[in-house]
Formats: C-alpha cells, sequence, structure tokens
C-alpha cells in the first residue's frame, strides 16, 4: 500500500480529517495515535504560512492496521508507554 492509497483509506474511514485547513489530522477520539506538528514554510511572497505534519505513533501502528484490516506487526523490541525500550 502507497502512501496516497494509506491516506484514502483513512480519510474514508474518518480517522483522519480531509478538510484543508486541518487536511490530514485525526479526529479527536483517534488523536491519542497521532502525532500532529504544527510547521511553517516561507512563501514565495517572503512570508510564512503554517501547515501540520501527523505522524502515527508506534502505539497506534497497530491500531491503523487494524482498521485497514491489515494482520498486526510483531514488534522486535519491546514497547514501554508506546515508545521502544531500546
Amino acid at each position: 500500500m502507497g502512501r496516497q492509497q494509506l491516506f484514502d483509506e483513512l480519510h474514508e474511514k474518518r480517522i483522519l480529517m480531509s478538510g484543508a485547513g486541518m487536511r490530514n489530522t485525526p479526529y479527536q477520539p483517534y488523536a491519542h495515535h497521532f502525532e500532529v506538528f504544527q510547521v511553517q514554510f516561507p512563501r514565495i511572497d517572503g512570508t510564512y504560512g503554517e501547515g501540520y505534519t501527523t505522524r502515527v505513533k508506534t502505539s497506534g501502528i497497530n491500531y491503523v492496521r487494524k482498521r485497514l484490516e491489515l494482520p498486526p506487526l510483531d514488534f522486535p523490541f519491546p514497547l514501554r508507554d508506546g515508545k521502544p525500550t531500546r
């Protein structure tokens, strides 16, 4: 599954928003599975725009896979509070 197909599926299942302003940010019930970072980018006219980058937390990977009807992953390292303990 490619990136675009993944986002399309998450929009269709109403996990991520598809509206212009908050595109690809999670709906509140699913927010704990994701990290959302506000980013600034330069515009041609010298001003800065703002956008958002969404990433799945380690603890949310199997949740997303379950919603997409994919088998869970067995992580090769233990997790504590959703983070690797390496």
